[in-house]
């Protein structure tokens, strides 16, 4: 079977896939709702993962209106925590001069950010694992994302959200 998850490898949703199908299962990754429930829907996909809730927006209205437009139905549903990290390959806060994360990851520790990295440039990539690569290529970049987002990368700083017990229900 293949899982097709919104975003990339590393990202909250591929950790909700795992937690729920296992690490022996096939993934892969789509950089929207409408186009993972395209795969499911030419069967290829036995399944997607979606964001469906999170605590700070509540539900997530590309998802709920791609699955009433389709022929999709949630099997089940998997919460979890919404917790940022700094990481980098040499894991060293001194070297840190760039750094890359999507958009909401940005915002999620944005005041963090701006008072423990004031002079670093912050760069909007529209999926984690290309930043990933961004601070995998450069010793001055760093990259934030959840645990799981590389196992090549270091941790620079854990826990960087401005807020605290956040969480995202997939479906």
């Amino acid at each position: 079977r293949r899982v097709v998850v919104v975003g990339g490898y590393g990202s909250f949703a591929h950790i909700a896939a795992r937690r729920h199908f296992g690490a022996s299962t096939s993934y892969g990754t789509s950089p929207t709702v409408e186009l993972a429930l395209g795969e499911l829907l030419r069967d290829a996909a036995s399944y997607v993962v979606l964001p469906l809730e999170t605590s700070t927006d509540g539900a997530v209205t590309a998802t709920l209106t791609g699955l009433v437009q389709s022929e999709a139905h949630i099997c089940a549903e998997v919460t979890v925590d919404v917790v940022h990290h700094l990481w980098s390959t040499a894991g060293e806060r001194a070297k840190v001069e760039r750094i890359y994360g999507t958009r909401a990851s940005l915002a999620a520790a944005d005041v963090f950010l701006r008072r423990e990295f004031p002079r670093a440039t912050l760069h909007d990539v529209a999926i984690g694992s290309v930043a990933a690569d961004f601070a995998r290529e450069d010793a001055n970049a760093a990259v934030i994302g959840p645990d799981g987002l590389s196992e090549d990368l270091v941790a620079v700083v854990e826990g960087i959200d401005d807020e605290r017990g956040l969480s995202t229900r997939f479906a």
